[in-house]
C-alpha cells in the first residue's frame, strides 16, 4: 500500500491531495497469457484508476517468450522497460499500455489497481452492492 504513496510522490503526485480513506484497491487480479495471448490493443488503458501496479511473476526469456510490456510513446515509439520476475511497475492507470504476444510458454502477472472508489466486491471490477455476478467470476478446478 506504501508503496504506491511513495512512488507517486516521486513521479506524479496524484494522489497528493486525496483522501486516504477513499483510496481502495478497485482489482487484484492474477492475470496468465500463453502463446499467441496478449493485451494487444493499443489504445488499452485501466479507465477509472488512478493508479497500476504489475509484479511479474514469471521468469521472462525461461517460463515464456514474447509478451513484453508496452506503453505506445506520444512521439509513435513504443517503450518496452526491463521486467523480470518480481520485478514491479507502477504507472498511472491512465496512459495506454498493452502486453505484445506471448510466443512461447505463460506469462503470468498480479495486477493491482487503485482508484477513488468503494472496495471491489465482485471480479469484474462491478461497483454495485448486490451484483448477481459476484462470486462468479472465479472457479475451482476440480481435482
Amino acid at each position: 500500500w506504501r508503496a504506491f504513496f511513495d512512488v507517486d510522490s516521486a513521479h506524479w503526485r496524484i494522489l497528493a491531495n486525496r483522501d486516504q480513506s477513499q483510496l481502495n484497491f478497485r482489482t487484484v487480479e492474477f492475470q496468465e497469457y500463453s502463446a499467441p495471448g496478449g493485451l494487444t490493443a493499443g489504445r488499452h488503458y485501466d479507465a477509472g484508476s488512478l493508479i497500476t501496479l504489475d509484479i511479474m511473476l514469471a521468469d521472462p526469456g525461461k517460463d515464456f517468450e514474447g509478451g513484453a510490456f508496452a506503453t505506445p510513446e506520444l512521439d509513435g515509439s513504443s517503450s518496452t522497460p526491463e521486467f523480470g520476475k518480481g520485478d514491479a511497475l507502477f504507472f498511472v492507470s491512465h496512459k495506454f499500455h498493452n502486453v505484445r504476444p506471448v510466443t512461447a510458454g505463460t506469462r503470468n502477472v498480479l495486477v493491482a489497481e487503485l482508484w477513488a472508489g468503494p472496495s471491489s466486491l465482485c471480479e469484474h471490477r462491478c461497483e454495485a452492492q448486490d451484483c448477481a455476478l459476484r462470486g462468479r467470476g472465479l472457479a475451482a478446478a476440480p481435482a
